[in-house]
């Protein structure tokens, strides 16, 4: 009696056919993108949040004598610090 095939070599043998036909579909791949793009849109939804509600000092405008307390805020430097802010995202979307 003949010994039957293992999940392992049918799994091989299939992917061995998928790669033949051009078929380059992977459970594992999809997972991983869909992934990195929850996580893309969190880190930037949340920096912007942060951002917003914190108001660092940097984001404000130079004034030299400021003797209101209302200072307004510079929407260039908060766009500027906002895309520094995006650079370890660029660095994970990247690299992995």
């Amino acid at each position: 009696m003949g010994k039957s095939p293992t999940i392992n070599k049918i799994e091989d043998n299939f992917s061995k056919i998928k790669r033949r036909l051009g078929i380059k579909y992977d459970e594992d791949n999809t997972n991983k993108s869909n992934i990195k793009i929850v996580i893309s849109l969190l880190y930037i939804g949340v920096t912007f949040l942060l951002l917003i509600l914190y108001k660092p000092k940097v984001i404000y405008e130079d004034k030299p004598y400021d003797y209101d307390n209302k200072s307004k805020i510079s929407y260039s430097k908060l766009f500027l610090y906002y895309l520094i802010i995006q650079v370890p995202l660029v660095l994970y979307i990247t690299f992995f």
